[in-house]
């Protein structure tokens, strides 16, 4: 599982499904532009179109797909994945597990509050739904 990409093996790393220009609400640009876009969406795919949904000054430059790769932390299958992963990330599940383990206590018992972790993840990362996964970026 790549870092960046966490994905099932059902869900491709980009699914392009003919994904072109279209997929990029606000087309208005030159053709070198256009082209960087394109490039964008070929190697990212609906990745690259949820980062066009950002607004990103960057976006309308030649350091479009630049900023893309410093921005992107990866796509994700639901908000609850991204919890999970953060989760694994910080060494946050195994500790709760451990503890769990340590003391007997029943996993139903003791768990996490989804609610809360996506209020703190809110302050790093924005999240962008686009060809029905959550992609995410660095706030």
């Amino acid at each position: 599982m790549n870092e960046r990409e966490p994905t099932s093996e059902s869900h491709p790393r980009h699914r392009n499904d003919a994904l072109g220009l279209e997929a990029i609400a606000d087309r208005n640009g030159t053709p070198e532009m256009l082209a960087r876009w394109e490039e964008g969406i070929r190697r990212y795919g609906h990745a690259f179109v949820a980062y066009s949904k950002l607004g990103v000054p960057q976006f309308r430059t030649g350091e479009a797909l630049t900023t893309f790769e410093d921005l992107y932390v990866g796509s994700f299958d639901s908000h609850r994945d991204l919890c999970d992963w953060q989760m694994q990330v910080l060494g946050w599940q195994r500790g709760l597990d451990e503890l769990r383990v340590r003391e007997g206590i029943p996993d139903d018992v003791l768990g996490w509050n989804y609610a809360q972790i996506e209020r703190y993840m809110g302050g790093m990362y924005t999240t962008v739904e686009a060809g029905e996964r959550t992609h995410v970026f660095w706030a």
